[in-house]
């Protein structure tokens, strides 16, 4: 029965892969320090600055604000021209 080990070689290979992988895990999430909340995180970034409100508009004839959106229509090749429908009555001139 053979059990399975790493030579003295082998680790020196492996263990600074594997330190190299931690630090990476390690960068990737900042250091409580960083996280703290500053006057200069505060005032200094856009980090907590509101999402813009829409624009609202007055109507005067219905007495409500309202707001314009662009539409999300999706596009088709179909032709622009007036085409009859086919469920429609058909009139005879």
């Amino acid at each position: 029965m053979s059990s399975y080990c790493l030579s003295w070689s082998a680790w020196l290979v492996v263990l600074p892969l594997l330190l190299v992988g931690s630090q990476a895990n390690a960068a990737e999430e900042p250091s409580p320090l960083e996280r703290r909340l500053t006057i200069d995180r505060l005032f200094g970034t856009r980090e907590f600055d509101p999402d813009p409100a829409p624009l609202l508009r007055w109507s005067p004839r219905a007495g409500v604000y309202y707001t314009v959106e662009k539409a999300n229509v999706p596009k088709t090749d179909a032709p622009k021209a007036n085409v009859p429908k086919a469920d429609a009555p058909k009139t005879d001139a």
